[in-house]
C-alpha cells in the first residue's frame, strides 16, 4: 500500500512515497495536526495536478496522484525517525491504510 518512489538519481535527502489506499493529502492533513510537516507530490509539481517526476518515472497516475514528499537532514535523529514511523502508521492505518 505504500510504494517508494526512487531511482538511482535520487536525493539521499527526500524520500517520496506513494499510497495506493489512502489519499496523499488526507494523511499529510492528518499528519499536520501532530505536528509532522510533509508535502504531496513532487517538489516542482502544482498542488492541484499529478506529481510530474512521478509520472515521467512510473507512468502511473494513481501513484503520481498520491505522492509525499518527505525531508530529512543530517540533524534529523533516529529518535525523530521512530517518532515520524510510528505516528505515520497511526495516522495511515486509520485513514484506512493497511
Amino acid at each position: 500500500d505504500v510504494a517508494i518512489n526512487n531511482t538511482s538519481k535520487s536525493i539521499d535527502q527526500i524520500i517520496n512515497i506513494s499510497l495506493s489506499t489512502v489519499k496523499s493529502s488526507d494523511l499529510v492533513e492528518a499528519l499536520n495536526k501532530k505536528k509532522i510537516y510533509l508535502s504531496t507530490k513532487s517538489a516542482c509539481s502544482n498542488v492541484e495536478a499529478l506529481s510530474k517526476a512521478v509520472m515521467q518515472i512510473y507512468n502511473d497516475e494513481l501513484r503520481a496522484e498520491n505522492s509525499i514528499r518527505i525531508s530529512i537532514s543530517y540533524v534529523t535523529t533516529t529518535s525523530e525517525l521512530n517518532k515520524f514511523k510510528k505516528i505515520f502508521h497511526e495516522c495511515y492505518t486509520k485513514l484506512g491504510g493497511k
